[in-house]
């Protein structure tokens, strides 16, 4: 019953439904990415080492439309076949797959 108040509290309420209108639109927003461009790993360039000198990761990187880069580095995991990479500079993202 407690949850049925407070549920009725917040849908009552034109900030509270404000609030929690915007906390789903935000999730459902950083579960549905869309890359804008499928690549192939192949196409992806050695940019050098990164991290700890002593355990480094290689670093591959695929530009961006915007300038920027996408990155990707031995710690990603790939066992999924594919991975989505943010650009460092904008909000596009990209899918690399063909590991």
């Amino acid at each position: 019953m407690r949850c049925k108040t407070a549920l009725f509290q917040v849908l009552n309420d034109p900030i509270l439904r404000a609030a929690y209108d915007q906390q789903l639109a935000l999730e459902a927003a950083q579960q549905h990415v869309f890359p804008s461009q499928t690549i192939r790993f192949d196409d992806m360039e050695e940019a050098g080492f990164t991290g700890d000198p002593g355990d480094p990761d290689m670093l591959w990187e695929y530009p961006c439309r915007c300038g920027g880069v996408y990155l990707l580095d031995d710690s990603t995991d790939i066992t999924r076949g594919s991975v989505l990479l943010p650009c460092d500079t904008c909000s596009l993202n990209i899918e690399v797959s063909g590991f």
